[in-house]
């Protein structure tokens, strides 16, 4: 029986791998996980799958200088450099390692000698990765590199991407971005997405009910309940740089609409006190905070999406709901879904309230904004046909059978 070893997915980039699962299963394959260090799935997530875990080496901490001194060895800091000088005299609260990549090889060397993999699956461009693909390429294992969704459209440039690698992205835009680093064409796959697949099929579920409003046209209809007299702003947390600007300007408007009220979602890889800056407006203020329910459920309840720069925007689109960008000194250029003309990107106050305004006050504009880009999502996360898992797993089984990439495809 051949064995699949994914490796290096954090538990943000644990749902576009876990519906190829069960379809490596049904193909008579043996599959398991070796985790990173940092951010892995939860215990939850990996629940019944089989587990390389790294030893635990968390009493060896580095100062801040150290930290600086040290990433330049196994990360490319250009994408990181805003965050160097925020993180002095916050030691206690960095928890990075050192000699952890020494670590970390063993670690991986023993896991390939031990599990005896067919093929690895490894994600793009974090330590881990870099040193599994060191790794493979010392015992001569063959690997291929899924590359998860938020690096194909935030950061893919920073990471460094072998050209004669085997790569497999989600849509035509990740592709471009990968050509441009000198990978050829043949070594690229276009896959489509199992994450946003799943949220499309969760759109096309939802049942009309009576006397529900409708948006858009016949094709691709988007389906909501008659909408309340309470206005909903749906705003996604990060913990960064910026955020809190944005929620004081959201505060603001909201105290000044009445009936508008402002649903705050915690980033679901960020531990609950980092909420905690926002709890006291939760009394006696239009504010919530979403501890609960799915990702889509809060989309369809929501009357627009507001974000610094969250891949959520992707599954609004999907969904329909439309987007408002705020641009933040945080990042260093716009979000390609601003610059494209599918959100409604604002730099200032003024920006954000007559976006606010006119696409929850102006039925008229907020019908034709939505019919407009109704399938604006397809140039980002490709053919959103249901198919992108089996197109996954079929790869998969091509590449660990020895087959070429065209036979893959």
């Amino acid at each position: 029986m051949r064995r699949i070893l994914f490796a290096s997915y954090g538990g943000f980039d644990f749902s576009m791998i876990s519906p190829v699962l069960p379809l490596l299963r049904e193909k008579g394959y043996e599959f398991a996980i070796i985790n990173r260090y940092d951010l892995a799935p939860s215990r939850k997530q990996l629940k019944g799958l089989t587990v390389f875990q790294p030893p635990d080496i968390s009493d060896r901490l580095l100062s801040a200088e150290e930290i600086e001194n040290a990433l330049p060895t196994f990360l490319d800091t250009r994408s990181i450099q805003h965050l160097i000088p925020l993180w002095r005299g916050q030691t206690s609260g960095l928890k990075y390692l050192t000699g952890w990549s020494d670590y970390y090889f063993d670690f991986a060397v023993e896991t390939l000698h031990r599990y005896k993999p067919d093929l690895i699956v490894l994600s793009l461009g974090e330590a881990e990765t870099s040193i599994i693909r060191r790794a493979c390429e010392l015992l001569s294992k063959k690997y291929v590199h899924l590359v998860p969704q938020r690096y194909e459209f935030k950061s893919i440039e920073t990471f460094r991407a072998p050209v004669k690698a085997t790569y497999m992205v989600a849509g035509e835009y990740g592709k471009e971005r990968l050509i441009r680093k000198g990978i050829k064409r043949e070594n690229i796959l276009v896959t489509g997405n199992p994450r946003f697949d799943a949220m499309f099929a969760s759109r096309n579920s939802h049942i009309e009910p009576a006397g529900a409003e409708r948006f858009g046209s016949l094709r691709g209809m988007i389906l909501r309940a008659p909408r309340v007299a309470e206005k909903t702003i749906l705003y996604t947390l990060q913990a960064v740089r910026g955020e809190a600007k944005l929620f004081e300007l959201l505060r603001r408007y909201t105290s000044s609409r009445k009936g508008v009220r402002l649903v705050l979602r915690p980033h679901p890889n960020l531990p609950l006190r980092s909420c905690l800056p926002f709890i006291r407006y939760l009394i006696a203020e239009p504010v919530s905070l979403a501890l609960g329910g799915t990702l889509g459920g809060l989309l369809r309840s929501a009357d627009v999406l507001v974000t610094l720069w969250s891949l959520t925007v992707m599954e609004a689109f999907i969904m329909g709901l439309p987007v408002i960008s705020w641009k933040s000194d945080f990042f260093p250029e716009e979000m390609p879904f601003a610059s494209r003309g599918d959100t409604m990107p604002a730099h200032t106050y003024a920006e954000l309230e007559n976006a606010l305004d006119r696409l929850l006050f102006d039925p008229v504009f907020r019908a034709s904004w939505v019919e407009k880009h109704q399938v604006c999502y397809t140039p980002y996360i490709g053919v959103l046909d249901g198919k992108a898992a089996f197109r996954v797993a079929d790869a998969i089984e091509a590449l660990a059978e020895g087959d070429t990439m065209r036979r893959a495809v």
